[in-house]
């Protein structure tokens, strides 16, 4: 679909995502990438599992896509180890860091039982 190109990806003709996702900062790792949302309004992205998703700047410019592989629906506290190892912010690989992100992108003070969406998917 497009080539790797220090760090971003270069769209290939015709694409089209089924889904887009903002990030506030868009760098992905090669691989698996995981992105911690609030709520649960991004948990139907489980019905599409295998799906493209587009990558997209906070202004909605699609910079790059993944395919979708895992969505998980689970408190804070709960956040499962694989999330956090394979986040794609290298800010919010521990627990501290991913409340402060969360505050910041949010604008709000984030308890460990609040519930929060899990977006993993593999960069193409």
């Amino acid at each position: 679909m497009g080539k790797q190109n220090q760090g971003t990806l270069e769209l290939g003709v015709g694409f089209d995502p089924t889904y887009v996702l903002k990030f506030g900062n868009p760098s992905f790792r090669k691989g698996l990438n995981f992105t911690v949302r609030d709520g649960i309004k991004h948990a139907n992205l489980s019905d599409r599992i295998g799906d493209t998703v587009g990558l997209a700047d906070v202004k909605g410019n699609v910079i790059g896509s993944g395919c979708l592989v895992n969505v998980t629906v689970c408190s804070l506290i709960e956040i499962p180890d694989f999330v956090l190892k394979n986040e794609h912010d290298l800010e919010c690989v521990k627990p501290i860091g991913l409340m402060h992100v969360l505050q910041t992108v949010y604008g709000r003070q984030f308890k460990p039982g609040d519930i929060i969406t899990c977006v993993g998917f593999n960069l193409l």
